[in-house]
């Protein structure tokens, strides 16, 4: 069951990046409304900080471990 959760944050990460991608090049052309631009922004916004969530989730508690220890040997 791991391997599905890490395999569904990696694909959630690529395609906020794309995502990110297409609404910078949405923005900047005339093409379309930037509108759409904005929403395809917010949406790479939304899946990237889910991975972000994520990561902070294992490696704040560990950092802090490590600052707690650092300092505790000072």
């Amino acid at each position: 069951m791991e391997a599905h959760h890490y395999g569904y944050l990696i694909a959630g990460a690529s395609f906020g990046i794309q995502c990110q991608l297409l609404g910078i090049h949405i923005y900047k052309i005339n093409v379309f409304p930037k509108v759409l631009g904005g929403l395809l922004l917010d949406a790479a916004a939304g899946y990237l900080g889910i991975l972000l969530s994520r990561v902070m989730k294992v490696t704040l508690p560990l950092s802090l471990v490590l600052l707690q220890h650092l300092v505790k040997s000072d």
